[in-house]
């Protein structure tokens, strides 16, 4: 997946009445003291200055995960969206052994290396068979190229457990033939075929060959909601609380048709006939946010999968505040597979190891209709567990806010109709519509006498854990740094219980 961007190849003054429109400020050939004040410090970000977008997948070797980023280095946003530099991505490479220190190692595969574009979105492929030629540890790469010949695909190999890739051939493996729609390659080996899965507008092409590198012919076509479809990820998993039953999982990008929640990331349940995904019910939202796009997932082991996703949305992602940066990834989480309810759910769980909580407060708060402050925050990077007790009417309705420096973040918890409503305020970023735009996130459950919440918050984001492990991504722009405000209102008498936890990863 690539938006398309408008490019302005020389610096071009464009005149608005009788004022310019501001472009960002070059910090690089600055002689002031630069101060990053959108860094994360628990949230994958780029090493310097441009754009990241999609995540490009995962694979564990040596004691490490080997995790890939699109990234143009390039890129100069103004505050309007239009790019003054460069345009076109590259695969970086990134290692961790946790998901959250990450040792950044470098771009991996180059833009422009061949006639046909720079590298787009993909999937990434062990070829344990040595079916490529190149060895058992080959790490193979299948991606988009961009160019003025459309959207066609790229093969790339590494005999480098992934540091460095090459062409293996230098031209497109398959072409769009005339498709404008021909992007995000995965590919899967299913008995002696591979199987190649692309995003074609309102649905996914389904392409079979016996050999990799070509002669892929069409064997079907999976309409889905939500077009245009983007980024697909079709993976098999075990059912966690049941014991013999196994299912394929398909995860995909959704950008029209959902009105209450907009853009987003969706999966879908079902089976595999002829080498075809079968859906086997509706699909569901992976998370419920604005700002969790471009996913890619990767296999931990038979019973789960891992997920990260890209925190941003393309209604507004070129236009946000920032210093040269652009984009962050979210937290990866695991993904287990349940059945409820006769139905399929998958259900999100973040990992932050121990070791990176410095500080843990614990306390409890009683209210009788009145306002409630978690005092003891420090930073703005932490995580904090709220379970509230209600102890009264069904038709209370709980307000919990999130204050910072310029910015509020506002659940509404509507108890009589298991809903939760959803706002975001940013006083430097007003003037876009989707980024202000109300949710609403309906609960699998009528509430009853707990509820809870887990808020993972870092510099420029907030993930939050809802009842029924409904999962809610979204950004924020603080203007300075400081210490989180937490605020609770209600209408009746409740007991708040929370956890606090500072995270540092020095």
């Amino acid at each position: 997946m690539k938006n398309i961007i408008k490019i302005l190849t020389s610096l071009i003054l464009i005149i608005c009445g009788s004022g310019l429109i501001s472009f960002i400020y070059n910090f690089k050939n600055s002689s002031e003291v630069y101060v990053d004040k959108y860094k994360n410090k628990f949230h994958l970000q780029m090493p310097d200055f441009g754009m990241m977008n999609d995540i490009q997948g995962a694979f564990f070797r040596e004691g490490k995960w080997h995790l890939y980023f699109l990234y143009n280095k390039d890129a100069k946003l103004m505050s309007n969206g239009i790019n003054l530099g460069g345009n076109g991505t590259s695969w970086y490479h990134v290692t961790t052994i946790d998901f959250i220190n990450w040792k950044y190692e470098g771009v991996a595969i180059e833009k422009y290396i061949t006639e046909w574009g720079d590298v787009a979105t993909g999937s990434i492929y062990e070829d344990f068979d040595n079916d490529f030629g190149f060895g058992s540890n080959a790490i193979i790469a299948y991606a988009t190229a961009y160019s003025d010949k459309g959207q066609n695909t790229m093969v790339y190999y590494s005999i480098d457990n992934g540091y460095k890739f090459n062409p293996i051939v230098d031209y497109p493996i398959q072409l769009n033939n005339g498709k404008k729609d021909f992007r995000d390659p995965q590919i899967l080996k299913m008995k002696d075929d591979y199987i190649i899965y692309l995003a074609e507008n309102d649905r996914f092409g389904i392409y079979a060959s016996k050999n990799p590198l070509g002669n892929f012919e069409n064997i079907g076509y999976l309409k889905m909601p939500y077009p245009t479809l983007e980024c697909p990820n079709l993976f098999k998993i075990n059912v966690t609380n049941s014991a013999s039953d196994e299912k394929w999982v398909l995860i995909y990008g959704g950008n029209e048709g959902d009105d209450r929640l907009t853009t987003g990331t969706y999966y879908s349940v079902g089976h595999i006939e002829n080498k075809i995904f079968i859906p086997e019910q509706n699909p569901k939202r992976v998370d419920f946010g604005p700002d969790f796009y471009g996913a890619a997932t990767w296999k931990n082991n038979k019973n789960s999968l891992f997920i990260s996703g890209w925190m941003s949305n393309w209604n507004y992602a070129t236009s946000v505040p920032n210093q040269g940066k652009v984009g962050n990834m979210s937290l990866v989480r695991k993904l287990n597979l349940f059945k409820k309810y006769n139905e399929y759910t998958l259900e999100s769980m973040f990992y932050i190891p121990e070791k990176y909580y410095k500080k843990i407060n614990k306390g409890k708060l009683n209210s009788n209709n009145d306002k409630l402050e978690i005092t003891n925050i420090e930073g703005d990077s932490f995580n904090l567990k709220i379970n509230i007790e209600l102890l009264n009417n069904i038709e209370n309705t709980v307000e919990i806010s999130i204050i910072g420096n310029e910015y509020s973040f506002n659940l509404l918890i509507d108890i009589f109709n298991s809903v939760i409503i959803i706002t975001r305020f940013n006083s430097i970023f007003t003037n876009n519509e989707t980024f202000s735009k109300k949710r609403e996130v309906y609960l699998d459950e009528v509430i009853k006498n707990n509820i809870d919440i887990e808020f993972i918050i870092d510099r420029t984001t907030i993930e939050v854990i809802l009842p029924s492990n409904k999962v809610y991504s979204s950004i924020k722009f603080p203007k300075y740094t400081s210490s989180e405000k937490i605020l609770i209102k209600t209408k009746n008498e409740l007991i708040l219980n929370y956890e606090y936890k500072y995270i540092d990863i020095i």
